[in-house]
């Protein structure tokens, strides 16, 4: 049996090899390589998605399948020769968190949402008004909001946990559920959750 538990090549957004990662930027539709310094090798465009891999072209032109079933990332046109073998990879992470909703002590619901094509994302509290935030981070597991003040957000889909610090408190809440982003060419679509809380 091949692939990853819980990845397919439609959710997939972030993929480790010996000697670096593919991964998702915090736009839609761009791929990178870096390596394992995590400098910058190459930029990819996503043109398709399937059950199985990612389609991406780089700069030159050069289309290659980033296979989540096979765990192998090789020209389209030479299956045969692999220039990557995965160790990993991962459906959401800080790189394509695009959603989350979080759960309160008291019981309330609150929601972190991205406005597309912006580093924007809208906070909707229990009992509160709404609150635009900043993005001014991402990494491989979290995004980083403020409010240019007095707030500071993260966002962390590894421990499953938001972390709010104000000027004058700081608390921690349990994510309940998050989305990713994912794009079949020209049509933005999104993953279904995947915490499976």
């Amino acid at each position: 049996m091949g692939g990853f538990p819980g990845v397919t090549g439609l959710t997939v957004t972030l993929i480790l090899y010996a000697t670096g990662l593919l991964r998702m930027t915090g736009e839609p539709s761009t791929w990178v390589r870096e390596n394992s310094e995590g400098q910058l090798v190459a930029t990819y465009i996503e043109c398709n998605r399937d059950e199985w891999s990612v389609y991406v072209e780089d700069e030159h032109g050069t289309n290659q399948q980033l296979g989540t079933w096979t765990q192998k990332v090789h020209h389209t046109s030479h299956p045969e020769k692999p220039l990557y073998n995965m160790t990993d990879a991962f459906a959401i992470t800080g790189y394509g968190l695009t959603y989350a909703t979080y759960e309160t002590p008291e019981g309330g619901e609150g929601t972190f949402v991205k406005i597309w094509d912006e580093k924007e994302w809208q906070w909707a509290r229990p009992d509160a008004m709404e609150v635009y935030l900043t993005e001014t981070g991402r990494d491989q597991w979290s995004v980083y909001l403020e409010d240019g003040g007095l707030i500071t957000i993260q966002i962390d889909y590894h421990t499953k946990e938001v972390t709010v610090t104000h000027s004058d408190y700081s608390a921690q809440y349990a994510i309940t559920g998050a989305e990713g982003y994912r794009s079949d060419c020209n049509a933005l679509k999104y993953c279904l959750p995947v915490m499976g809380m």
